[in-house]
């Protein structure tokens, strides 16, 4: 009796300490803080896509929307003719100022001013917003001269130094910044593009009297717009 006793009390003894061993306990203190680390980083990196992939989406349903109420507003379907070229003439925005053509310098109030060279430079409270070629009506007085195309462009708001001052630029609804999709969306595919040196590309779309031209940077983003609105 006494020699079973003893015999299950040493096994008893065995079997404790194995019973309550933890895995964590068998493993080296270094290797379970570095599987916390990991866990927690990898735990904040799927948060941060998570958060700018919603973040792009929302951009993307934004422009989606301002785009549908250009389309609607300009009865775009995806091509380019005189027709469609005439109804982006009856909205020209330069900063706080809608004109349709034709239109001359007379047209925009005291906040605006231009140099007197050809082409002039207007700029709207004296910054610089775009370049206005002006057909000479023979009165002698420029501010009677009609455009006869206009050039938007980036760059022209760099030189300035703008970074603080931004307005409304857009020609028949389509602005800098607009990306070749929406572009196409409203216009359909170009007469001819053609690759920029500085890794952009050109848009150039022909109708029987008009002409408009659109870069795009390397972002994909429209860079500058040149719109011929006689031709000669």
């Amino acid at each position: 009796m006494n020699k079973r006793i003893t015999s299950l009390f040493l096994a008893l003894l065995l079997i404790v300490p194995i019973s309550g061993c933890d895995s964590n306990e068998n493993a080296p203190v270094s290797s379970i803080n570095t599987s916390k680390a990991e866990t927690t980083a990898d735990s904040e990196k799927y948060t941060d896509i998570s958060v700018a992939d919603s973040d792009s989406e929302t951009d993307s349903n934004e422009i989606s929307a301002f785009a549908d109420e250009v389309m609607e507003k300009f009865g775009y379907n995806g091509t380019f003719n005189d027709e469609v070229f005439e109804r982006m003439l009856s909205s020209i925005v330069i900063g706080d100022t809608e004109v349709s053509h034709p239109c001359c310098l007379n047209d925009f109030n005291e906040d605006y001013e231009y140099d007197g060279r050809y082409p002039t430079t207007m700029t709207y409270k004296g910054y610089p917003a775009v370049k206005l070629y002006l057909k000479d009506d023979g009165d002698g007085d420029v501010n009677n001269d009609v455009f006869t195309s206009l050039h938007f462009a980036r760059d022209i708001i760099n030189d300035a130094e703008m970074d603080n001052f931004f307005f409304d630029e857009s020609f028949g609804g389509i602005k800098l910044d607009d990306t070749p999709d929406v572009v196409e969306k409203y216009l359909g595919k170009p007469s001819k593009t053609k690759k920029t040196t500085s890794g952009g590309i050109w848009y150039f779309y022909k109708s029987d009297k008009y002409e408009l031209h659109v870069d795009f940077d390397y972002n994909n983003k429209l860079f500058m717009l040149d719109a011929y609105i006689i031709r000669e």
